[in-house]
């Protein structure tokens, strides 16, 4: 199986790039059904799930379907941004499909591909439980998530006190002038 990740803006495009057999649509926005049109309707999985609202029930219906999924599927799986929730999904997939392999693994694999995506802990966690991992996709997110926060780096803005202040009045297009005249007018 192949598993790829993407946003709710490019979905379609990147669907339809990789071939995708199979769709994932993770949020709370499910109309992107039609999206998939090119798809028959047992292949699109629309999960209602939200970062601050994750029910064991979602998890437990995306394992499902991915558990049933051919061995040569290819399994396009999307949320807003593509970096939380639908890595998530990624990496739970990949566990349910491959319980021989360390959760850990599939979870660095995913890592390798996209160094940016932040899954998303309860998800993992719910996940953990319900593929009897016995705590080890969670530990290994909660030790990840620590090591990369420990290693930002601050932003340095180098903080320039000797420009010039310009007392001249700063140049508002006409139509904003009357616009905001108008708007605070009718405030007073």
């Amino acid at each position: 199986m192949q598993i790829m990740i993407g946003a709710r803006a490019t979905a379609l495009k990147v669907a339809t790039e990789f071939k995708a057999t199979h769709v994932i649509r993770i949020g709370q926005n499910l109309s992107g059904r039609k999206k998939f049109f090119f798809l028959p309707k047992q292949a699109v999985l629309l999960l209602p799930l939200e970062s601050t609202n994750i029910k064991v029930e979602l998890i437990e219906q995306l394992i499902e379907f991915v558990e049933k999924l051919p061995a040569d599927a290819r399994l396009f799986i999307h949320c807003a941004s593509g970096m939380t929730r639908s890595a998530s999904a990624a990496i739970i997939a990949a566990c349910a499909v491959d319980r021989a392999t360390e959760p850990s693994v599939h979870y660095k694999r995913m890592l390798q591909i996209n160094p940016r995506i932040v899954p998303q802990k309860n998800m993992l966690a719910i996940a953990d439980s319900l593929l009897g991992l016995q705590g080890r996709l969670q530990r290994y997110s909660e030790q990840d998530r620590s090591e990369r926060l420990s290693n930002l780096k601050p932003l340095e803005v180098a903080a320039n006190h000797h420009h010039e202040i310009n007392n001249r009045r700063t140049r508002v297009p006409f139509y904003l002038r009357f616009y905001l005249r108008l708007k605070f007018a009718l405030i007073k």
